[in-house]
């Protein structure tokens, strides 16, 4: 399965710690992560099969470039570099890797398995299952496309639809969250979050500023901070509770 990966050179130190997290806390993983790249291809994949894709310095022209080949229809591991693994129920996750694979109903089109922040609330997810896992995991079904950034499961037509919502002019990643709220899947796009909590994830970054916690992630597996960028005094942690 791809494994579509937002990032960028500049952030290729930060893509190389998240690709980490993924060998320490998800070695038996099968993605081939896709990563787009403007001039470098220099990385450190800590084990994980990856591919290398050109694309623009963009945002919707490097989604364009990521998708370029794939079906609509096709299911991909949405994973930008913003997110790192800090806790994962690594058992859960494979199965829910093969089961989605399987779903063939074309209007499942996404699954995450982080259950986290919004996706806790009556007014993003419906409270009431909508179905189960072969293993009876239930699924709720959600509303619209609050923490569309988690790493999650999707059907390729997802992204290419919501980017192709987004404003051609040029625009910086934190605008993206105004442009979802103003979005609602489409009557056939139905999108599902694990009742459960299988994950906890780390993030990078909060405003273009490196987290303290990330850095501290960084130095704990021997990697390289990388250098020009700014600071926040935060450990973000998705969900901040940990593993439930």
């Amino acid at each position: 399965m791809k494994a579509i990966t937002l990032t960028f050179d500049r952030r290729r130190g930060i893509l190389e710690h998240m690709l980490k997290t993924f060998s320490v806390h998800w070695p038996g993983n099968s993605f081939q992560f896709r990563i787009p790249y403007q001039e470098d291809t220099r990385v450190d994949a800590h084990g994980q099969k990856i591919e290398f894709v050109r694309s623009g310095p963009g945002i919707k022209e490097t989604l364009a470039a990521l998708l370029a080949d794939l079906p609509d229809d096709e299911w991909i591991y949405w994973c930008i570099d913003d997110k790192y693994l800090v806790d994962l129920d690594a058992e859960a996750a494979a199965y829910f890797t093969g089961w989605i694979d399987k779903q063939t109903s074309p209007d499942f089109c996404g699954l995450c398995f982080c259950r986290a922040r919004r996706l806790l609330l009556p007014d993003t997810v419906c409270m009431v299952p909508s179905g189960q896992t072969g293993r009876g995991d239930n699924l709720l079904l959600r509303y619209n496309y609050n923490q569309f950034w988690l790493h999650q499961f999707l059907r390729v037509r997802v992204l290419r639809d919501l980017f192709a919502s987004f404003p051609d002019r040029e625009f910086v990643a934190r605008e993206m969250d105004d442009f979802i709220s103003t979005e609602k899947p489409g009557v056939e796009t139905n999108l599902f979050v694990t009742e459960k909590n299988f994950a906890v994830f780390g993030e990078s970054s909060l405003a273009g500023k490196l987290t303290t916690g990330c850095i501290a992630s960084m130095r704990k597996y021997s990697l390289d901070v990388p250098e020009g960028f700014e600071t926040v005094e935060k450990e973000i942690l998705i969900p901040h509770g940990g593993m439930r």
